[in-house]
């Protein structure tokens, strides 16, 4: 869903990562692709203000991510986008 880069397609990602993270509140991973998902909806929102509402979740999943596995690529990957 959020290689559609669209708009209902990248809600969709976002609703199902975080879903995952409600399933498994240890699931690195789902954070990471959260990180993702956020940044990719701050870039289709060019409204002022909605873009900058973006940053702080993407910090907490990318920063909970790498709490949970210090190890994880994609977070890693996820952080000098935030």
């Amino acid at each position: 869903m959020l290689a559609r880069r669209g708009g209902a397609g990248t809600k969709a990602a976002t609703e199902l990562f975080q879903h995952a993270i409600r399933r498994d509140p240890a699931f690195a991973p789902a954070y990471a692709a959260l990180v993702g998902a956020y940044g990719v909806m701050s870039h289709q929102t060019l409204a002022s203000g909605i873009v900058e509402a973006a940053f702080p979740p993407r910090q907490q999943a990318a920063r909970k991510a790498l709490e949970l596995d210090p190890l994880l690529a994609e977070a890693h990957a996820a952080m000098p986008s935030i």
